[in-house]
């Protein structure tokens, strides 16, 4: 809907104000998010977005569960190719680059499947 994009009933602004206060909640929405797309539509606006606000803010504290999980969900070893580091600090980022799929070209995001 044209009147919710923007406003605070935006689902990604809803999405923002939960990632701002609780990590572990916000983590299993866009967990969620990238298990429902299986034709991977919302992938793209889901990494750009929320993960990748998510992952700046907590991908230092996280980096075990992330490689955890990019090791057992290919999907989102996949998600993470589409992410820039942006204020994930070097360290972190490299451990976030050995644990994804290859970076996505600007104008392909990955086969979901």
């Amino acid at each position: 809907n044209e009147g919710l994009v923007g406003s605070k009933f935006d689902p990604l602004f809803v999405i923002e104000a939960i990632i701002d206060s609780n990590p572990s909640f916000s983590w299993l929405i866009i967990d969620k998010i990238l298990e429902k797309d299986l034709k991977g539509i919302t992938m793209p606006m889901l990494v750009f977005g929320p993960m990748e606000s998510w992952m700046s803010r907590y991908a230092k504290d996280w980096i075990e569960f992330i490689e955890g999980e990019a090791r057992v969900n290919l999907r989102f070893k996949r998600a993470l190719g589409g992410l820039r580091q942006n204020q994930i600090d070097n360290s972190t980022w490299s451990r976030i680059e050995d644990a994804r799929e290859a970076a996505w070209l600007a104008s392909e995001p990955p086969d979901p499947s």
